[in-house]
């Protein structure tokens, strides 16, 4: 049997800076692991000129699929860039792959794990470092952390993050004076209550009780339309400066380039091809 391809697959984006970052993350990953690493999008990337990313062109997984690479291959290795299992990853990827696979005789593929795994603490390690690179920076004395993710219809998404949340805080003790868990967005109804408290909401009443110091820990791997320079968190961060004036409000960044990332990425491959 031929040798596997490795895609290493991200949601996708429209933000130059986001596919990027996942097209130099892949390449490390090739480096480090002496394997060869696609870099694909589940979405939307393909549609960014290659004149904007720096003369390289942007994969989808259909459009992988499609291709004489993809049409020509056995078998494929799915490396996704996720902290947990959101649908993308196991629902509609997976139907994907399915219908790639059924349409010729003798292929496969396999979807490893998602970054987060039970009793490893390097998401939180990753984390730990960008909060502390901030605190040292700007000499912060103990500020209020506040850990925030995108916010997810997927308890078991939500979940992790508050494992991983336990974590954070415990490396983070005697850094901060206090530390919450938040969700940048959520959808409406009682069952998707899981994901407050709502980022907005931790700043408006912080700056109420005359919190002044103020660190944002992304709990985003890549910069884009939301963790990116203007994005989402951006615009909520410069309405509670205007509620707040007296509120110092900082931010860490995205923490997929960690070498902590780099290192379970490589540890999911080397586990796969002991197997």
């Amino acid at each position: 049997m031929e040798n596997p391809i490795y895609l290493l697959v991200d949601n996708g984006s429209l933000q130059p800076d986001s596919v990027i970052s996942l097209h130099q993350i892949a390449i490390r990953l090739s480096n480090t692991c002496s394997t060869e690493i696609i870099p694909v999008s589940l979405l939307h990337s393909n549609k960014i000129p290659a004149s904007h990313l720096n003369g390289f062109k942007a994969q989808t997984i259909v459009g992988f699929l499609k291709s004489e690479k993809g049409q020509n291959a056995q078998s494929l290795v799915i490396i996704p860039f996720f902290i947990g299992p959101s649908r993308g990853i196991t629902n509609w990827l997976k139907d994907k792959l399915e219908e790639w696979k059924n349409n010729k005789v003798g292929r496969s593929f396999k979807i490893l794990e998602c970054l987060y795994s039970m009793g490893d603490s390097r998401l939180a390690e990753a984390l730990h470092v960008e909060t502390k690179k901030v605190i040292m920076e700007y000499r912060i004395n103990k500020p209020n952390v506040v850990l925030v993710d995108h916010g997810t219809p997927v308890a078991e998404v939500n979940e992790v993050r508050e494992q991983v949340g336990i974590q954070f805080f415990k490396l983070l003790k005697g850094s901060c004076s206090e530390c919450l868990t938040s969700s940048m967005e959520r959808r409406e109804g009682a069952e998707y209550d899981f994901n407050e408290p709502l980022i907005e909401n931790v700043l408006h009443e912080w700056g109420t009780l005359g919190i002044t110091e103020v660190v944002v820990s992304f709990l985003f791997l890549l910069p884009g339309r939301h963790a990116g320079k203007g994005g989402d968190l951006d615009r909520i961060f410069d309405s509670a400066r205007k509620e707040f004036p007296n509120m110092n409000i900082r931010a860490t960044k995205p923490i997929g380039s960690s070498e902590f990332i780099l290192k379970i990425l490589c540890d999911r491959i080397e586990k796969f091809k002991k197997v």
